[in-house]
């Protein structure tokens, strides 16, 4: 079962450092727990980075794939975020508005929603006006991910690995991959264009 906690200051909800915690996540998303039927990361998984990112195969909620082949040579950011989250939607316009920048400049977002109504994650793509991919967390048979020794559908699977303690702790969780398809970092809670920023241009030309 994911352990999950929430992050915020003492005395109130601030949605620009707030990740979203266990009571929310597991209501509304059961099925992201790993419940054996995958494999698990180690509860000291944390691996040092930066690490390949695992390969990717997918499709999108509006029907297009997307694989490791075809994101070859690119930097793309992971954004594991749910269409109930404040924290998520908090940061969404300044993805938004980063996608429309740095879209044409060999970058992507790749938003992963936690949800397990997708077309009720394609009616908030619309309402946000999201312009990059986003696809489920639950891939389709014949779709998903393989790791350096996994593999399966469950795109949290590929990705609980680089975190520390092996599991997800909260959403928004995200991820960077630079153009040579390292994972260099990533971050529990919802960031701004700054942070955004910053990270896009270091993964446009790593170093």
């Amino acid at each position: 079962m994911l352990l999950i906690t929430c992050i915020c200051t003492a005395t109130m909800f601030s949605l620009a450092s707030t990740a979203y915690g266990l009571d929310d996540w597991e209501r509304s998303f059961t099925s992201f727990r790993h419940d054996g039927a995958e494999k698990t990361a180690p509860m000291n998984a944390g691996l040092a980075l930066p690490v390949e990112a695992p390969s990717l195969n997918v499709v999108t909620v509006d029907g297009k794939e997307i694989s490791s082949n075809s994101l070859k040579g690119k930097a793309y950011i992971v954004n594991f975020f749910a269409t109930w989250c404040p924290a998520c939607i908090s940061e969404i316009p300044d993805m938004v508005k980063l996608q429309k920048i740095y879209g044409s400049k060999d970058f992507t977002f790749i938003g992963i929603s936690t949800d397990d109504n997708e077309q009720k994650v394609r009616n908030f793509m619309k309402q946000n006006k999201i312009n990059y991919p986003v696809v489920m967390n639950i891939q389709p048979s014949g779709f998903g991910y393989r790791t350096h020794d996994a593999k399966g559908n469950r795109l949290g699977n590929a990705y609980c690995w680089f975190v520390d303690g092996g599991h997800f702790k909260a959403i928004p969780t995200t991820f960077v991959i630079d153009a040579s398809g390292q994972l260099t970092e990533y971050w529990v809670g919802g960031k701004r264009f700054a942070v955004f920023e910053q990270a896009i241009r270091g993964a446009i030309s790593p170093k």
